[in-house]
């Protein structure tokens, strides 16, 4: 069974450390040994740590510890010189997984020489691929994860109140000030009858976009931030959710989306969200246009003057789940990209 070395640039509960995860785990689950490499710790070692599964926190990584690995996982665009490094070192397989879009065209734009090594690229939808520079090849791989939902979750009602939840890292790409615009539109009567939560990671740097994100909304009772949450709180506020919506502006895959559909959510998205064309291909999702809170803003009062439409595109969700993203389908996948 093989050794392999997962390189990850930090360890939070964000979608490229969560699915390292899920990747080491099916490793783990396959009989092989993986071991996990991070400069920056978080709060994912909690969860590797609790599957026996060995991480190292460290600065630097020698080539020591890579020459006792047949594989090396680098994870994300951004570590090219690490794979550069990595490809010169002999009878060691390099992949390397790429969860973003249009960061792509300029990053591996910017590395042209990697088109011409043997290092093995995996994109994490065809939107994602879309953005790959000419000379570079690569392999779809969609993200999957473990269907730990009971069926009384799934038929858990939500309340009175529709509820709409935006969950990511608060960044302009995310898109929440587009949510809060969208929100501010509504008419008062739809507004005042559904729900509006809020939940990612505030990174200072960001704390200027946030205030102005949210100042249409912040006088509005029926709005709530709840800050940075643990990956059991995610699925909390999924599970206590109607509608989960994606607003982000380019969103190579989105994780938050398939456990909305594990959970029997209906999904809101648009075409700039690396899952669009699957869900939209089984008619499963709400859709509005990228950027625009009025084209939101119509899809919600959609939905809250349609709640059986909700119900029906959750149930449609959770088929589109169990066909496309079960974590047995992406194990099988994943564990072919190492042989």
């Amino acid at each position: 069974m093989k050794k392999v070395l997962f390189l990850s640039h930090e360890l939070s509960a964000t979608g490229a450390p969560k699915m390292l995860y899920y990747a080491a785990l099916a490793v783990k689950n396959s009989g092989g040994f993986p071991t996990v490499f991070s400069p920056i710790d978080g709060v994912m070692r909690q969860k590797l740590t609790q599957a026996d599964i060995p991480v190292v926190i460290d600065q630097r990584i020698s080539l020591e510890l890579v020459q006792n690995f047949e594989v090396v996982v680098v994870n994300t665009v951004i570590q090219p010189a690490v794979v550069r490094a990595l490809v010169k070192v002999p009878n060691l397989t390099v992949v390397w997984w790429l969860h973003e879009s249009q960061l792509l065209a300029s990053i591996l734009g910017d590395n042209k020489d990697l088109a011409d090594s043997n290092v093995r690229i995996i994109c994490v939808s065809e939107y994602a691929k879309s953005f790959m520079p000419a000379g570079f090849r690569a392999e779809v791989l969609l993200n999957g994860i473990p269907d730990d939902v009971s069926p009384t979750a799934l038929n858990q009602s939500c309340g009175r109140k529709l509820t709409f939840s935006v969950l990511g890292t608060i960044e302009p790409n995310k898109g929440q000030d587009i949510f809060c615009a969208a929100i501010a539109s509504l008419p008062p009567k739809v507004r005042q009858n559904c729900r509006f939560i809020m939940a990612g990671r505030l990174l200072k740097s960001n704390t200027a976009f946030w205030q102005a994100a949210y100042a249409p909304v912040q006088d509005f009772k029926e709005v709530q931030y709840v800050g940075a949450l643990h990956p059991d709180e995610v699925s909390a506020v999924i599970g206590a959710s109607d509608v989960i919506v994606c607003c982000s502006r380019d969103e190579s895959f989105s994780l938050v989306c398939i456990e909305a559909a594990k959970y029997q959510r209906a999904v809101l998205l648009n075409d700039h969200v690396g899952v669009a064309n699957i869900f939209m291909q089984e008619d499963s999702c709400l859709v509005f246009d990228v950027g625009n809170a009025q084209s939101l803003a119509n899809a919600m009062c959609f939905a809250y003057e349609n709640p059986e439409k909700v119900e029906m595109l959750g149930t449609k969700a959770r088929n589109t789940f169990e066909r496309y993203f079960s974590f047995e389908q992406f194990a099988k996948s994943f564990l072919a990209q190492l042989d």
